[in-house]
């Protein structure tokens, strides 16, 4: 239990933290509290919130896909939590999005004011389209234990499968065109030249190692069927898995594309303190409600924390155990 309190402890007040600076990002705007500029307009908030939150939600539509389309019952215990990963995982982009974005106040206007040619007018309405689904999926495990909207809970359970399908559908639209956007840039080779050094630029260089390190040393781990049987070894391997993909997501696919800029200049990009502050905040909050217990279903599931400090979602406890 003191593992839970103290994990609770941090997480809250990395999310006080971010509360009390993020304010400051909102009074005195994006120029005055970040390191962005005209030539990286895109940065941490991008990379690690927007780009990041998207990749972590990648298991919801998987795996609905693999438990309610092609009936796979082995995977029942990991699609509640899954859909829950995922929806945290787009509200980390709505979070990243509200931040980054100049005026925030102003981003409704893309329901009124369409531009069916851009990718990101796509991008948006899948966002928020998805979002709402991954709700409405998630939402009958919390009304699992409440009789008063026991009607709403049996439509939404009914109609489980409509939502599934248009979680994918939805989730593959706004994907495709997040990658049309690095089809647009007209140097492809220079920001991946960039990222393991470009005429002595190694800003990028370390965190791209460790990159390399991680995924390679943990497609070998889970090779090994020594690993993949030891439950504390294999919770830390896809914690480094998530850790590689966090760093690829950010450091390797989003700054990199803006730092060589179109006028083959270099101009390098390095977050300011309130960045890494927010960010930390966001994914904070995001651990925070994952480990809150009235998420669980009725029952004996709960939520422990496990091997690596992870959250083990949905676990059925030994008789006596302590959960938080």
């Amino acid at each position: 239990m003191n593992r839970v309190q103290n994990t609770k402890t941090v997480l809250w007040t990395l999310v006080g933290l971010a509360a009390a600076v993020g304010l400051t990002r909102f009074i005195f705007g994006l120029g005055a509290t970040t390191n962005l500029t005209d030539a990286t307009p895109w940065g941490l908030w991008i990379g690690f919130d927007v780009m990041a939150g998207v990749a972590l939600a990648g298991g919801g539509f998987v795996l609905t896909a693999f438990f309610y389309i092609f009936k796979q019952e082995k995977y029942h215990s990991l699609a509640r939590p899954a859909v829950l990963t995922a929806f945290l995982g787009y509200l980390a982009v709505i979070f990243g999005l509200t931040f980054d974005v100049g005026l925030p106040w102003n981003l409704w206007h893309m329901l009124i004011h369409w531009n069916p040619h851009s990718p990101l007018f796509e991008v948006g309405w899948c966002v928020m389209l998805y979002t709402a689904v991954l709700l409405l999926e998630f939402l009958p495990v919390p009304l699992e234990n409440t009789s008063r909207w026991a009607k709403i809970r049996e439509f939404l359970v009914k109609f489980k499968l409509p939502l599934v399908l248009l979680g994918i559908m939805l989730s593959t639209l706004h994907q495709s065109s997040l990658g049309s956007l690095f089809l647009i840039m007209p140097h492809h080779l220079h920001p991946f030249e960039y990222l393991f050094g470009l005429h002595g630029t190694t800003a990028l260089s370390p965190w791209m190692w460790v990159c390399e390190v991680l995924t390679v040393g943990c497609v070998i781990a889970l090779l090994l069927p020594g690993v993949r049987k030891q439950e504390n070894l294999l919770a830390c391997v896809c914690v480094a898995v998530i850790a590689a993909v966090w760093i690829e997501k950010g450091m390797g696919l989003i700054i990199p594309g803006f730092v060589p800029s179109t006028l083959h200049e270099i101009v390098e990009y390095a977050p300011s303190e309130i960045e890494w502050k927010v960010m930390a905040g966001g994914w904070a909050l995001g651990l925070m409600v994952f480990t809150v217990r009235a998420v669980c279903s009725k029952g004996t599931d709960r939520i422990t924390i496990g091997p690596c400090g992870v959250p083990s979602a949905f676990s059925k406890p030994a008789n006596g155990s302590k959960t938080g």
